[in-house]
């Protein structure tokens, strides 16, 4: 019986040590399977710094990019040159919008953006759409935009 309460005791106190130990190599394993994760911002004008925001991040093979917005005096006018600026951050990373797994769409007008579905698919290969959340708002950072995108694109060149 004392010898069975001795080993008990020393259960106890060694248990702990063995457990923290093993928390520590699964820790280590975890860190070395998912190794450094990249993350890389881009911007594209000083009204990003000022704000403060990145106009994407890349976060290992994800790029996130920030509600796109563009003057001009009708939501298709705007909307054309949002797309095009998304292709161009998009670039920065060596993606294009074959790359773009999700998108949400802010617009002050749902029945404008209804209307101008056509002009958005165009920049998109046919059937090959990404998911996608539109959503009318009051308005927007600046109130002469009409039309905010902001999407996720997957990196699928490995370095």
């Amino acid at each position: 019986m004392t010898w069975n309460l001795i080993s008990l005791c020393a259960l106890l106190v060694f248990l702990p040590v063995v457990l923290v130990a093993q928390d520590d190599a699964d820790q280590s394993q975890a860190e070395e399977d998912l190794g450094e994760v990249l993350i890389e911002r881009f911007n594209a004008s000083p009204l990003e710094d000022e704000i403060g925001y990145s106009q994407a991040v890349r976060v290992g093979q994800l790029v996130f990019v920030s509600g796109t917005t563009a003057a001009g005096k009708t939501l298709q006018e705007q909307l054309k040159t949002i797309y095009i600026r998304i292709q161009s951050t998009l670039a920065q990373f060596d993606c294009s919008m074959d790359d773009v797994v999700q998108e949400r769409i802010q617009t002050t007008d749902m029945e404008a953006l209804k209307k101008a579905r056509n002009l958005r698919k165009r920049f998109y290969k046919p059937g090959a759409y990404p998911t996608s959340t539109w959503t009318e708002v009051e308005r927007l950072y600046d109130e002469a935009h009409f039309v905010a995108v902001d999407l996720v694109a997957v990196i699928r060149k490995f370095e």
